[in-house]
């Protein structure tokens, strides 16, 4: 209910999945500055392993499609800024080529 009635102040929520066989292990909500909210996921796995990656960025390509997101991107342990002009700015200085 706070959010509700706060919806300019910046806040992150993490919520873990149950499923221990999964690759996502957490889905992470950040509500920002300006109303918006950032959806972002920890996934298992790491930048060494080819299939890990292969699998990391599948998650990533479906997660962007589904929620039509015209900005997004991949970072390790790089939280989001709190304000969704910030992000755009954030995602595309971290675009992968």
């Amino acid at each position: 209910m706070y959010y509700e009635y706060n919806v300019t102040t910046p806040y992150t929520i993490y919520l873990k999945n149950v499923d221990e066989e999964s690759l996502i292990a957490f889905a992470i909500l950040t509500y920002t500055d300006d109303g918006k909210m950032v959806l972002g996921v920890s996934v298992i796995g790491t930048f060494n392993d080819v299939d890990d990656v292969r699998e990391n960025l599948k998650i990533f390509n479906d997660i962007k499609a589904f929620t039509n997101s015209e900005s997004a991107c991949m970072t390790l342990e790089e939280p989001p800024p709190d304000n969704s002009l910030e992000f755009i700015e954030f995602a595309k200085q971290r675009e992968w080529t």
